[in-house]
């Protein structure tokens, strides 16, 4: 009897295992789609969405329309009259300053 419920252990430890595994993939995976940025909330603040610890500024319109994290990047030259701000995902552009 003992040595049917080690056997039947060891196969629930291998299950887990497994299960366990996939878990990971699946987080390196949103990791990945969210550009290695951490899973902190964000707020919308003046133009932008921000971490409480100030990451940011992320596109709010690829943040409410497909869940993405994207750092908006400065605009300089001729194009920083549409704005002082531009998501390199959606080319949206915003007056915020970074």
């Amino acid at each position: 009897d003992l040595n049917l419920e080690l056997a039947d252990t060891k196969l629930a430890l291998a299950d887990v295992m497994e299960k366990n595994a996939q878990l990971r993939t699946e987080l390196a995976t949103i990791k990945h789609s969210q550009g290695g940025i951490s899973i902190e909330p964000l707020t919308f603040r003046e133009f932008a969405y921000f971490t409480e610890g100030n990451d940011g500024p992320f596109c709010s319109k690829c943040y409410e329309t497909a869940n993405q994290r994207i750092r908006l990047k400065k605009v300089t030259g001729a194009f920083s009259t549409f704005g002082h701000t531009q998501c390199p995902s959606c080319e949206q552009f915003y007056d915020g300053k970074i």
